[in-house]
């Protein structure tokens, strides 16, 4: 799926879940659920339609092949479980910005639990640049421990981004679906 204009997603974005349906689907986008928003014509396309969180995440739900929608606008870890009919369910998982403390990126691996489950682990990541700043140092590394520690002592910097225990490293175990082919 992709995203055209602020806080919307476009219609040619949609026939792909129906394209895929023996295959799982990570769907990724900027915007979440509750950011995306913007209904407005794009004005390079005026007979589009645009569509909103609530309408993604019901096309979504309808899917069995689903199993997470990956985002970031929000700049924090959350992980958010969605329900759709029949017991499927997929999760979002939003996650914090590389801008903000605490500077953290996220892996997404899927397995195939052999058990009629998918495994749906996020890794945290974080970099390797040191946790205090020289400010002698104008390498690479020390300039990434400088953009580290300013970003952690920003005046007015939110320390809830990290999110929560249940929003960090996580495996989510879904009912598998489909048969898997390949997972890759």
């Amino acid at each position: 799926m992709t995203g055209s204009r602020p806080r919307a997603i476009r219609s040619p974005s949609t026939p792909t879940l129906k394209d895929n349906r023996d295959s799982h689907v990570v769907v990724f986008s900027h915007h979440t659920s509750t950011t995306t928003n913007n209904t407005r014509p794009d004005p390079a396309r005026p007979g589009e339609q645009r569509h909103t969180g609530a309408e993604v995440l019901s096309l979504l739900s309808a899917h069995a092949n689903v199993l997470a929608w990956v985002n970031g606008h929000v700049h924090k870890n959350v992980v958010t479980p969605h329900h759709g009919s029949g017991g499927h369910s997929f999760r979002e998982i939003s996650t914090a910005s590389h801008i903000d403390f605490p500077h953290l990126a996220r892996v997404i691996e899927l397995a195939d639990n052999k058990d009629g489950t998918i495994s749906v682990f996020t890794t945290l990541i974080e970099s390797a640049a040191p946790h205090r700043t020289d400010f002698s140092d104008l390498s690479q590394t020390g300039l990434a421990a400088l953009y580290r520690e300013l970003a952690h002592n920003a005046p007015g910097a939110d320390t809830s981004l990290g999110g929560t225990a249940a929003d960090r490293n996580t495996e989510l175990v879904l009912k598998k679906e489909l048969k898997l082919t390949q997972l890759a």
